[in-house]
């Protein structure tokens, strides 16, 4: 399976807004409860978002702030895919994607990734 889903990689050429921050902001929306923890994963390659890195921290910040206890009850983590497997360039928006997503997970007690595209 792990096989498949590389090659399948290798060619796939969705589209999107390529804005986490959405994704985020929903998810946050949707599954807010009482005390409930959540984690949030998130997936991309490219940061096109409509507001610099610092405003969409603060944005996110707001919707996910620390509770009494110092915590917050959503956890980001992120997964950061290279902008094309098999070489070692890194595109700017990957880069850009990496540098958001590393703030936000550092902010909201995840843990970010960033796969290589090497095999």
């Amino acid at each position: 399976r792990r096989q498949a889903i590389i090659s399948r990689m290798r060619t796939w050429a969705p589209t999107s807004t390529s804005n986490p921050i959405a994704g985020i902001e929903a998810a946050i929306i949707d599954f807010r409860g009482d005390n409930k923890k959540v984690s949030i994963y998130v997936f991309g390659d490219d940061y096109q978002g409509d507001r610099s890195i610092d405003q969409a921290m603060a944005a996110i910040d707001n919707m996910n702030r620390p509770g009494m206890n110092g915590e917050r009850l959503f956890r980001i983590h992120g997964v950061g895919f290279p902008g094309q497997f098999g070489t070692s360039n890194l595109p700017a928006n990957a880069a850009s994607f990496a540098t958001f997503m590393r703030a936000v997970c550092a902010a909201n007690g995840g843990t970010f990734v960033a796969l290589s595209g090497r095999k």
